[in-house]
């Protein structure tokens, strides 16, 4: 690209007669968004003199022989439309993430002049790369080598020869944790740190997400014996503070897929036609890198409808998520996990088979999760001997996990507060929960 007028134009030009004059040949046009972007999406003069150029050349290729002009884009929807149009460039070609078998194959290749240790699986390394492509395995294989050589480094002096070492499967695990995969780096992916340990009671909820979530994605051959499929959708129901978040989070880590979590408020903010196209890329992204969760909190406000004035208004994100749940099927390995508080706003469209095919109700914590939920928040504090957490459960029956949460976090300030005046280490005693229960209380009958 020059900014000078007509040069831009001129070697576009130059090159289709050099290709000309030398054929058979190919004319490969790397990063095309970057020359020929959408004239509507962009001010400059010179990308829109540049891009008719092409087009006027592209449609006077069949004078020009055997030339063929090839593109390459990661972002086929940044490319002027007129292109993509039929006597210019005829086929489209998704060079998608490789599968585990093509890993597996990627690793043989890169890590074949590598000494490794009899530890490093690499087959376990291809099953849970997944999102990675071919350079990221490669920028994966140097790292793991690295690792081990500043470990080697570590232990000798500097004028000491390097030895030889080899490289361990736990170099590679290290390594994991600096390379992020190309095909997630768009949406923020990760496997979130919730166990089921972190959630006090609700069993039977905790077994029924597991059946749906791990069975499929990790004994997909017992599964498939009893015609049982990842589900397309999953939708949490619960008051807030119900631990609908925590949940998911704690399917997420459980089954180590790529997470992607999406903001329901955030989503609904963008201007008009940009919510949907958001959608549409985030599913893309979730089959390029499956195994994948789409996690969407407070979808209510992502495909709400309502009325105002009578009148029904339908929030224009709910056709996209339709459409989206039906052009993918339940063996990609992309399932949609979602969390609402308001399930009334959920339209029924969303509450059928093929798309939001579970629906979980996380009810308020009884007696023996109120106890689970409460030793788990007080599991680091300097609580007595003699605290009973029977009693404080039955003390705040009605409460949801957030509130008990804030119940400990509350005592630990007071006693905080109370070792600070008398300059004596204060034990977190039922009396000291009594008091911030009574706050907690308080606190939400002055929100209501």
């Amino acid at each position: 690209m020059n900014k000078f007028y007509g040069e831009s134009e001129a070697k576009i030009r130059e090159i289709f007669k050099e290709a000309k004059s030398k054929a058979p040949s190919i004319i490969f046009l790397d990063e095309i968004d970057s020359i020929a972007p959408r004239r509507d999406y962009v001010h400059g003069d010179v990308e829109k003199r540049v891009v008719a150029q092409l087009l006027a050349l592209m449609d006077g290729l069949e004078s020009r022989g055997q030339v063929v002009v090839i593109g390459a884009t990661n972002m086929r929807d940044l490319l002027d439309p007129a292109l993509r149009r039929a006597g210019r460039f005829d086929k489209e070609i998704a060079i998608m993430p490789p599968d585990k078998a093509g890993r597996f194959k990627i690793l043989q290749i890169h890590t074949k002049g590598m000494k490794l240790n009899k530890d490093v699986d690499l087959n376990y390394l291809a099953d849970i790369t997944y999102g990675f492509v071919g350079s990221d395995i490669a920028a994966l294989c140097k790292e793991a080598g690295m690792v081990a050589l500043r470990v080697v480094l570590s232990n000798i002096g500097p004028d000491e020869p390097i030895p030889v070492f080899e490289i361990s499967m736990d170099n590679f695990i290290q390594a994991m944790r600096e390379i992020e995969p190309s095909s997630t780096r768009e949406y923020c992916t990760d496997t979130p740190t919730a166990r089921w340990e972190d959630i006090g009671g609700f069993e039977s909820i905790k077994n029924v997400l597991r059946i749906l979530f791990e069975e499929p994605l990790h004994h997909p051959n017992l599964c498939n014996e009893y015609n049982i499929t990842l589900p397309k959708g999953v939708l949490l129901t619960g008051t807030s503070g119900s631990g609908k978040t925590l949940f998911a989070k704690a399917v997420g880590n459980f089954t180590k897929a790529n997470f992607i979590t999406v903001n329901g408020l955030t989503l609904t903010s963008q201007w008009t036609g940009r919510a949907e196209k958001i959608l549409h890329d985030i599913f893309i992204k979730a089959k390029q890198c499956a195994p994948c969760i789409i996690f969407f909190d407070e979808i209510d406000r992502v495909c709400c409808h309502y009325f105002d004035g009578g009148k029904e208004v339908i929030n224009s994100c709910i056709g996209q998520l339709i459409n989206e749940f039906d052009n993918f099927e339940n063996t990609m390995g992309v399932t949609v996990l979602a969390a609402t508080s308001k399930i009334e706003l959920i339209p029924a469209d969303l509450l059928r088979e093929g798309r939001f095919e579970y629906v979980i109700h996380i009810p308020l914590p009884d007696l023996k999760a109120r106890e689970a939920i409460l030793k788990i928040h007080a599991g680091k504090l300097p609580i007595a001997s003699t605290m009973d957490f029977k009693k404080l459960a039955v003390e705040t029956a009605g409460m949801n996990g957030a509130e008990l949460a804030k119940i400990c976090h509350q005592a630990a300030f007071i006693a905080l507060k109370k070792t600070v005046e008398t300059g004596t280490k204060t034990k977190i005693e039922y009396p000291i929960f009594a008091q911030a229960v009574a706050q907690v209380v308080d606190e939400k009958k002055r929100r209501r």
